[in-house]
């Protein structure tokens, strides 16, 4: 950050990069980072249950999981995680009505399906390295612990190991209703109930039969006899219905028809109401030509321990290692009101993410590059340029507890949502101002990245073997560091000290963490250097007027081109020891940071550079309400130590404050939101107002404004001449 005087004026503000006064420390706006890509979501019916199974390639991060009363709806929540370009939500169920949906978030996939009113259903959820499997269980369904669909959300961690869900609030079932063919015939005795196929199986056994399981399939009597679904029972014969026990029994006295107890309406040979490919062709999944389960062979030719939808039988066989995917980002905005002749009357910014995999067994190679189109209208002349650049390009190798990963990456520490004082591995791209999202600013760089995992503990070391400054434009636009200045005051320097690409300029970290119930942890130690620049001293004359007072940017600038010296900017050691937390309180996420800075680097006012340690630390809750209506509340803290009064653009504590709050409209089609942040010692601010339309499939687009204000010493003052509406446009493909 450019410490001392761009320390607060040039913070990498709202939803980014908050770099507060504390000397350019990184504190961000963030969501999380995206570490994974989810490939597969289905929804199918088993065992009276329904079943949603969400399959990842890449580490899950944050599982959220809960339901809503109002309309009735479940929700998993998958943080750090992006959809893929071609998923679409297969299957369906009894229990979940109408197909599942993907909502594509910053940070974040949302996977929702709408329930049955005033029906109490228990879940059950298994997540893994990998995967996500929610169970919806009816009350006369099964037993065990789980969770009521109304119960509380939960927040759950899978880190690279985490064999089993946590069960949280566990509730009393109602009595479940028991069909003719469940009551017991012993109670009286004290006996142990048997199912009727026992009884039919033993009378068998008894007569020198030999005893099968309905389920078991039985091999065609002749090479032209049709093979059978292992799920059909042949209708039984005069003499079975009438044997002692058999529910076809128990079911004609009663006055039932003769009919299997599963089967309510006529289903074709082979296949059953509530099977899988039944309610596929119900719902119109069912393609033309494709063969239902019961013909592509014995369940002991798939995977072991690996259920695979019958949707999906055949397309799994023929899946090429080679995946290609991709993202265009477009932002057009356009300046509210002209303070000045120099500035900018609009903007449009343009980005192509093209993503190339291929996977091998434990091995994933990933190549991805990016374009971007910077272009600015200013008296009606537009004027831009263009870049190509490599973006992530990485191999890793997966093993049973430990994970490497060489490449240029992005790795993100902490747990904060929006203020992140520990989220400081990789540099991030400035040129958009403080604005953009910080998960969508961060930039990839070289560096080798090992895990080793076992349960819920996991030990991360990191290696950067060169150092990488942020990107930012110092002078010349809206959003440069010195703004148009030089338009304005005419000529001055600004000299940034370079680091050498040098293994001893290298950056080296390493992170633990765990889960105790349901409290997530971390503990960090990084040992990096300040990926945006702080000011350093400026020599002046003896004649020079020191201390100096009321300095600002613009000022600084001034100063440096009537002596004719550089601004110098230079990018300083720093330590960097944390502690991160997350939990969950009722329907609240709770999470935390805090961060210990050994040095910083201040501008004192008689132009000299000092360097001071700083304790800052983060506290963040969330709420998921209603009808999608979601509040998140951020408080920052900056603190520095052996504060001296002749420190310039910083106080001793600095405090600020950040709220997000968005509700969804007509099926989370719409979405309106608010995003603010305040800062409570300079009074500077930052709002920005917006509707996002989520209709089509893929694609989304926001509208929306950025109004900035506050003293022009100040991290969002300096911006206060910018003040912008926009629109972008996202396309997943």
């Amino acid at each position: 950050m450019i410490t001392a005087v761009l320390k607060r004026s040039l913070v990498p503000g709202i939803l980014i990069c908050l770099a507060v006064t504390t000397g350019w420390t990184t504190l961000g706006f963030c969501g999380d980072e995206v570490t994974c890509t989810i490939r597969q979501v289905t929804l199918e019916r088993q065992g009276g249950a329904d079943v949603i199974r969400i399959r990842a390639e890449g580490a899950l991060g944050r599982v959220r999981h809960f339901a809503l009363e109002s309309p009735p709806r479940i929700v998993v929540d998958l943080y750090g995680c992006k959809a893929d370009a071609d998923l679409v939500p297969r299957g369906g169920g009894k229990l979940v009505s109408g197909p599942l949906r993907v909502g594509r978030h910053p940070g974040k996939v949302r996977v929702a399906g709408d329930l049955p009113e005033d029906m109490d259903l228990r879940r059950e959820v298994l997540v893994d390295k990998t995967s996500v499997t929610v169970r919806l269980i009816p009350p006369a369904v099964g037993s065990g612990a789980a969770i009521t669909a109304k119960g509380a959300g939960s927040v759950e961690k899978a880190p690279w190991g985490k064999e089993e869900a946590r069960v949280e609030e566990k509730q009393p079932q109602a009595e479940e209703e028991k069909a003719p063919w469940d009551k017991p015939e012993a109670e009286a005795s004290g006996g142990e109930e048997k199912s009727p196929w026992q009884k039919d199986a033993e009378e068998k056994k008894a007569a020198g039969g030999e005893e099968k399981s309905l389920w078991a399939q039985e091999a065609p009597a002749s090479k032209g006899e049709t093979e059978k679904s292992p799920w059909a029972q042949e209708e039984p014969g005069p003499k079975e219905k009438e044997s002692q026990g058999s529910p076809w029994a128990e079911l004609k006295e009663k006055g039932a028809e003769e009919k299997s107890p599963w089967a309510e309406e006529k289903t074709p040979q082979g296949a059953q109401e509530g099977s899988p490919w039944e309610e596929l062709k119900e719902r119109g999944a069912a393609g033309a030509g494709e063969k239902p389960p019961w013909e592509e062979g014995s369940k002991e030719e798939a995977k072991a321990g690996e259920e695979t939808p019958p949707w999906e039988e055949k397309s799994v066989q023929e899946k090429s290692p080679f995946e290609f995917s991709g993202k265009f980002w477009n932002k057009l905005a356009g300046d509210v009101e002209e303070e000045n002749r120099y500035e900018d009357d609009a903007s449009n910014h343009a980005e192509v993410l093209v993503e190339g995999k291929y996977t091998a067994g434990p091995v994933l190679a990933l190549l991805s590059v990016e374009a971007q189109h910077f272009a600015d209208l200013n008296h009606g002349e537009w004027d831009g340029e263009a870049d190509l650049d490599l973006f992530n390009a990485y191999v890793n190798y997966s093993g049973d507890h430990y994970n490497i990963r060489l490449g240029q990456q992005i790795v993100k520490w902490g747990k904060a949502d929006e203020i992140s004082p520990l989220d400081i591995v990789n540099p991030e791209d400035m040129r958009d101002g403080p604005l953009r999202p910080r998960d969508e600013r961060k930039l990839p760089i070289p560096m080798l990245n090992m895990e080793v995992f076992k349960g819920v503990y996991k030990v991360q070391g990191i290696y950067i073997p060169f150092f990488h400054e942020s990107r930012f434009d110092l002078k010349g636009d809206d959003w440069a560091f010195f703004d148009h200045y030089q338009d304005e005051l005419g000529y001055f320097q600004v000299k940034e000290k370079d680091v050498p690409h040098s293994f001893k300029n290298g950056e080296a970290g390493i992170r633990a963490s765990g889960t105790v119930r349901n409290f997530d942890y971390a503990v960090s130690y990084f040992y990096t250097r300040d990926d945006l620049p702080s000011l350093g001293a400026i020599t002046v004359p003896a004649f020079f007027p020191l201390p100096v007072t009321n300095v600002t940017i613009r000022k600084l600038a001034q100063t440096s081109r009537t002596l004719n010296q550089p601004v110098p900017l230079t990018y300083d050691r720093t330590r960097v020891t944390g502690f991160e937390f997350e939990t969950t309180l009722g329907d609240f996420g709770v999470r935390g940071e805090a961060a210990y800075y050994n040095k910083q680097s201040f501008l004192t006012n008689r132009l000299k550079k000092v360097r001071k340690p700083v304790f800052q630390y983060a506290l963040g809750m969330d709420y998921q309400g209603k009808e999608s209506f979601y509040v998140n509340l951020q408080f920052l803290q900056a603190i520095v130590r052996d504060y001296d009064d002749d420190i310039l653009f910083t106080e001793k504590t600095t405090s600020l404050c950040f709220v997000k709050i968005s509700r969804g409209f007509l099926d989370d089609n719409l979405e309106l939101g608010l995003r603010a942040y305040y800062n409570m010692k300079d009074k500077d601010y930052y709002y920005n107002p917006m509707l996002t339309i989520k209709y089509w499939q893929d694609v989304n687009i926001e509208l929306g404004a950025d109004i900035l204000g506050g003293h022009s010493d100040t991290t969002m003052g300096l911006f206060r001449d910018n003040d912008q509406v926009y629109a972008i446009l996202r396309y997943f493909f």
